[in-house]
Order: structure tokens, then C-alpha cells, then sequence
């Protein structure tokens, strides 16, 4: 039976490559579409292809984001799995003003969605409490040089780079470390697996490759090794040793549960 993940924070059509990759791992796929009124808190839900759907999110409002998750379990018939992907190459691209709207703009886009969104996952894996079929949370932050690191290193200058300008640069890392803290509160739990996924700004992984390796790495895992490894906050980078580590230890196993907590 295939899996069902959400796919949030690179709304469609950026968010479609990431979508693509996770497909290939049998999987059915809701992704983030943009909505411009930031007084419209109803959810369209529009079909992609056959695997993948997109329903509208209004990241400033908690109820939309509420309304976000519950509309992709209502139309998938349930939600196996979660990414909450932050593209600072994405957001610097789009964002470089510094001036009191950009900054309310950012904490509205680039900080509260996520928090909003995470604590409605948290809410919906509690009410199920499945450790046979744990839900799974993955924060993927794809890094971005910002104008520390081109005043630390001026060679970057090269008209290849977007460069994160502070405002963005402080969302990127206020989700870096909400991530960290909701893996360490909430990481210990049977019916919840937290999975830290980052790109460095030098490499180029693209989305759809990261997300066949995402939904990959996410079946080969099982809670059998949760006696094996300890709590860790590090992050994950895709194609890494540790994963395929992990599938080479799956290939010996009967069935495909889950992931329990961080492994590395």
C-alpha cells in the first residue's frame, strides 16, 4: 500500500520537483499552493496527476494552516508522513528589502507557518498514537550563503549566488533551531519519528533527487533499531553514509514499519 506524505513550505510549482522524486518511492502526495489573500482561510484542493495533489495554504493564518493538513488527510484517506521544507535559496531569491514589512512578511512566511503546521502534526500523530505505523515529521532546510559569508569570504561574489539577506537569513536559522528543539522534546516518542534533512549552500542536490532518496531512506529505517542508536540532534544530508547504512540494514528485514527518532 503506498504511503502518503505533505509536502509544505515550497509551494507549487517550485515544490513540484520534490514531489516528482517522492512519487518514484510510491508515494501519494499532497503539495503547498500559494494563496494571495491573506484574509482567505478556505482550502482549494487541485489535482496535479494521478499521485500528486496541491490545496492552498495561507501561510499568515493559523487556521488556514490547521485547515492545510486536515484537508490532505481528508483527501488521501490518511497522512502517513510530513516535510517541511525551508529554501533559503528559494526566499533570498525573493526576498531582499530590510524594512519593517519585510520583516513582519517573514515572520508571517518564513516562521510562524511552520510552527503553525508543526503543532497541527503534532496534535493528529498524538490522537492517532500508532508505534506500529508511526507518523513521521521531516524538517528539510536547504542553506543559502548569506552577507556574513560574503563578507567572510568576497570570492562568493561570483553572480552565481543568491545571497539570504538578514531577515531571511534569521528565519533560516530560527527553522534550524525549532527543528532541533522539536526533535529533542518530542524525538522519544513510539508514534512519532522526527527526521533533520539539510543541503549545504555548496551543494547542489536537486529536489527531485532529494525526495526519491527522502522517501527511500524513510522505508528502510525501522523502530528495531531504536535500541541501537541514541537521541542525536545532527543532521541528516542526503545520499550520506548513515542512509545507506540504514538500507543495507533494511534489505535483511521482513516487512517496512518506520524510523524512530534521528539516526546518523
Amino acid at each position: 500500500m503506498s504511503k502518503t506524505i505533505l509536502v509544505a513550505g515550497k509551494d507549487l510549482p517550485s515544490g513540484m520537483k520534490l514531489a516528482e522524486g517522492l512519487e518514484r518511492t510510491d508515494r501519494r502526495v499532497a503539495v503547498s499552493a500559494g494563496i494571495n489573500d491573506n484574509e482567505n482561510d478556505s482550502e482549494e484542493v487541485v489535482s496535479v496527476n494521478s499521485e500528486t495533489i496541491g490545496i492552498e495554504w495561507n501561510r499568515s493564518s493559523p487556521v488556514s494552516s490547521r485547515t492545510f493538513v486536515l484537508e490532505a488527510e481528508s483527501t488521501m484517506e490518511q497522512l502517513d508522513e510530513a516535510v517541511l521544507y525551508f529554501d533559503e535559496t528559494l526566499f533570498a531569491q525573493n526576498s531582499g528589502q530590510l524594512n519593517s514589512e519585510e520583516c513582519l512578511r517573514t515572520s508571517d512566511s518564513m516562521v510562524l507557518c511552520y510552527q503553525y503546521l508543526t503543532m497541527t502534526l503534532l496534535e493528529r500523530y498524538e490522537k492517532k498514537r500508532s508505534a506500529e505505523n508511526p507518523g513521521t515529521i521531516v524538517f528539510l532546510l536547504r542553506k543559502s550563503y548569506d552577507c556574513a559569508d560574503l563578507n567572510r569570504n568576497p570570492s562568493l561574489r561570483n553572480g552565481m549566488n543568491a545571497f539570504a539577506s538578514p531577515v531571511v537569513s534569521a528565519a533560516a536559522a530560527s527553522f534550524e533551531a525549532f527543528a532541533e528543539n522539536i526533535a529533542s522534546v518530542y524525538g522519544d516518542l513510539d508514534y512519532l519519528n522526527i527526521v533533520l534533512v539539510k543541503i549545504d549552500a555548496d551543494e547542489s542536490d536537486s529536489d527531485e533527487s532529494v525526495g526519491q532518496w527522502l522517501g527511500e531512506y524513510n522505508d528502510a529505517l525501522y523502530p528495531s533499531l531504536k535500541a541501537m542508536t541514541k537521541k542525536s540532534l545532527q543532521w541528516l544530508k542526503p545520499g550520506s553514509k548513515a542512509a545507506k547504512a540504514a538500507a543495507k540494514t533494511a534489505a535483511s528485514k521482513p516487512s517496512k514499519i518506520g524510523f524512530w527518532g534521528r539516526r546518523h
